[in-house]
């Protein structure tokens, strides 16, 4: 009977996460509407290898903003459900969106958009038929059904390649646009980073100097130290993804209604964790292999050969490309993949095996003596059915942060396996504290409020509950409605994961990239607390 229930999620979850994109949007107050310049959207696409693929796009870019006045530059890169082909009108409508629903206080000559483009979709059987079959039209047909059916298996292999593009070919790729679009160190642009689901990852990822216990090969992303804000919509990560010690604020959104997150991402990585994976692929490549390399090179050199070696001072991006460059060292790169990959399937799953059931344990016992009764009712919270009581229950007690909302009570699988998009977990025996959560409208107010940065904090991450913001299903029904919430919603695996593009996101986008200029925007909403409290949260 379970297998049965698993089997069914999966496939509704296939056949539902490209219903997303299909959400109810909202828009400014006609009074706080101005016209948008939507800014110059520049798409850096990368390859399964995280190598870049567009190398005339990169530059255009640098000519471009080499010539231009831009003086912000937003680095966006979408999550799952996209590929090479349908990335950039996608991208495109996204900054539009955005842009057209700030009133114009994002937009204008000055702001650049660099899109991380990548297969984050699964189209293998599209692109089979399309190169068999002489009808494009019916090859994506015939294809449709089966690519979706096979999407919730590419989890791994996704979460993998945005590791590997933000551990990787990204930051080299960066560091050649800005070093050379901006030689002058006076004239260095402000730099925001947004992601979303899987591409949180990449974004995230581009600031970290370390996976677990090993340190990351790629040079750093060079001009870090312009960024200035990071916002991370529904994040498919955890806690360690994240750059722990930003001198900059990171926005992570959370939402009840977000089923991906909540269901689909922790079993994932209960069966193989992301993280683990990413950290073993990358102590097998860099260091098993790299001491090999290393030895082999050395025993060359002493018998009088001449092996390449990769501690002859190149920088590490140069030294992969010369690794790809010939037959036989395209041979040993792929060997070592392979070799990479085959060690870190087994051992991210021993890994799994022996931390879940620990720091589940560990996670579970300081929650039940911190408030057993809201453990208890955050779990009922979370049950099909069982929620409708607990709810009325909750308004009835008028509880400010209702059961289930920011805690799964014992379905939480603990730090290493859950979403912060989903929830924050306390990390066992570490001295750093989780980040602070936020309802959204407490973020409204405090930026309205203009104290401070204008932000909750202005260094590390702190996350939003915009649970009454993001919460349009996948089925295009408002989850904040019992109506729908209580019947489609038990059987939409995807939920809300894919509702940022309403214009209460682009609020909080813009507390942190635009903060100033929406704190005259909010300034302009009624006095009237409860007036204010209706507009902000939609309703």
């Amino acid at each position: 009977m379970a297998c049965t229930v698993i089997r069914t999620l999966l496939v509704l979850y296939a056949i539902l996460v490209f219903a997303a994109p299909s959400l109810a949007e909202t828009q400014l107050p006609s009074e706080l509407q101005s016209e948008a310049v939507p800014p110059r959207l520049y798409m850096l696409s990368f390859n399964g290898d995280g190598d870049l693929t567009s190398p005339l796009e990169l530059e255009l870019a640098i000519s471009e903003l080499l010539r231009s006045q831009i003086e912000r530059v937003v680095i966006v890169s979408y999550g799952w459900a996209y590929d090479q082909d349908s990335s950039y009108t996608a991208y495109r409508r996204f900054v539009e969106d955005i842009f057209d629903a700030s009133g114009g206080n994002m937009a204008g000559a000055n702001v650049a958009i660099v899109g991380v483009g990548w297969d984050s979709s699964l189209t293998g059987v599209r692109k089979l038929l399309n190169d068999v079959l002489p009808f494009p039209m019916l090859a994506d047909a015939i294809a449709w059904l089966p690519d979706q059916l096979l999407l919730p298996a590419s989890f791994w292999s996704k979460a993998a390649l945005a590791d590997r593009i933000a551990y990787g070919g990204l930051r080299s790729t960066l560091n050649a646009l800005f070093s050379r679009a901006y030689p002058d160190p006076e004239r260095q642009p402000e730099i925001f980073l947004l992601g979303h689901s899987f591409g949180a990852r990449i974004v995230s990822g581009l600031m970290k100097q370390r996976v677990g216990f090993v340190q990351v090969r790629s040079d750093p992303f060079a001009a870090a130290g312009r960024v200035r804000g990071a916002v991370l919509l529904q994040p498919a990560l955890n806690q360690m993804n994240l750059h722990q010690d930003a001198e900059y604020p990171i926005l992570i959104t959370q939402s009840q209604h977000d089923h991906a997150l909540g269901a689909m991402f922790p079993v994932a990585n209960v069966v193989i964790n992301a993280y683990a994976f990413t950290m073993f692929e990358a102590l097998v490549e860099d260091r098993v292999f790299g001491y090999l390399r290393e030895a082999v090179a050395t025993t060359a050199e002493s018998i009088g050969g001449a092996l390449p070696s990769r501690t002859d001072g190149a920088a590490p991006a140069e030294a992969d490309r010369a690794e790809k460059s010939s037959l036989p060292s395209r041979a040993l790169y792929r060997a070592r993949r392979t070799a990479a990959e085959l060690v870190s399937i087994p051992c991210a799953f021993a890994y799994t095996i022996v931390q879940t059931p620990f720091t589940y344990a560990m996670e579970q016992g300081a929650e039940l003596v911190r408030n057993p009764l809201d453990h208890v009712m955050d779990t009922l919270a979370q049950i099909p059915v069982v929620e409708i009581p607990v709810e009325a229950l909750s308004a009835l007690l008028r509880r400010e942060v209702p059961w289930g909302q920011r805690s799964k009570g014992f379905l939480n699988l603990g730090v290493m396996n859950e979403s912060v998009g989903r929830v924050v977990v306390p990390r066992p025996f570490s001295s750093t504290p989780p980040p602070p959560v936020y309802s959204a409208l407490e973020l409204f107010e405090i930026v309205r409020a203009g104290e401070g940065c204008g932000l909750p904090r202005c260094s590390g991450a702190f996350v939003i509950d915009a649970t009454p913001l993001i919460r349009t299903g996948g089925f295009g029904q408002d989850m904040e409605n019992p109506l729908f919430d209580f019947t489609v919603g038990w059987i939409d695996p995807v939920g809300a994961h894919g509702d940022y593009r309403n214009t209460r996101v682009v609020w909080m986008i813009g507390a942190v990239a635009d903060n100033a200029k929406w704190r005259e925007i909010l300034r302009q909403l009624p006095d009237d607390p409860e007036e204010r409290r209706r507009v902000l949260s939609g309703n």
